[in-house]
């Protein structure tokens, strides 16, 4: 009885979990998560460790992984037969996700670069033009004759 003691009803664990009831039984209808317990009625219960997987599905799907991918691949462990099956799982799974965080890194390093540069050129050129700051006035720019950025373009 006393483990049961630090398992969640599922609305509790939502909370924790930063999500939702229905998000949680979606999870658990595509196979990503399992509740520790079913309790009278089928009430779940969850343990606390199981938020280090919401942690990761969350993670994941930062990362554009799409959940059918993450049951179909990461978290089918009902399939596997042996623990060199399930670790070459678990590192090709990592490797995928190093891959994708690379990725996602240099778009985030590429659009820093160019927000930095559109705040720049406002800041140094634009700020002391006098020209009236507008879309119809300022693209292209009369200074220098470079159109606007997409990101300065966006915001006008």
């Amino acid at each position: 009885m006393g483990r049961d003691c630090d398992l969640l009803k599922i609305g509790e664990f939502a909370e924790l979990a930063d999500t939702s009831v229905r998000t949680l039984r979606y999870y658990e209808e595509l196979g990503l998560l399992r509740p520790a317990r079913r309790g009278r009625g089928g009430v779940r219960y969850f343990d606390r460790i199981q938020l280090d997987r919401i942690t990761a599905i969350k993670r994941l799907q930062k990362l554009g992984l799409s959940l059918e991918w993450m049951a179909r691949t990461l978290f089918d462990h009902e399939n596997l037969v042996n623990g060199p099956e399930l670790l070459g799982r678990v590192r090709a799974g990592l490797r995928h996700q190093i891959v994708l965080t690379k990725l996602r890194s240099r778009g985030l390093r590429a659009d820093l670069q160019e927000l930095e540069g559109a705040y720049q050129k406002l800041a140094d050129q634009c700020a002391d033009c006098d020209t009236p700051f507008s879309r119809d006035n300022c693209d292209p720019c009369p200074g220098d004759e470079e159109p606007l950025s997409a990101v300065v373009r966006a915001l006008l």
